[in-house]
C-alpha cells in the first residue's frame, strides 16, 4: 500500500512539474511578446519623429 501511495505522490509531482514548467514558458513567450511590442512601438515612434525632422529639414531647404 505504501508503494502504491509512493507511484501515487510520484506522478502527481510529475504532473505537477510538468504544469508548472509549461506555465514558466508561457510566461517566458508573454513576457517575449511584450518586450517585443513595446520595441516595436518605440521604434514606430523614433521613425514618426525622424520623419517630422526630415520633413521640417525639407521644408527649410524649400523656403531658401
Amino acid at each position: 500500500s505504501s508503494a502504491a501511495s509512493d507511484v501515487y505522490k510520484r506522478q502527481n509531482m510529475d504532473a505537477y512539474t510538468k504544469y508548472m514548467n509549461a506555465h514558466n514558458t508561457r510566461q517566458q513567450k508573454d513576457k517575449s511578446v511584450d518586450t517585443l511590442q513595446k520595441e516595436v512601438s518605440d521604434l514606430k515612434s523614433d521613425i514618426s519623429d525622424m520623419k517630422s525632422m526630415l520633413l521640417k529639414l525639407v521644408e527649410n531647404q524649400d523656403a531658401r
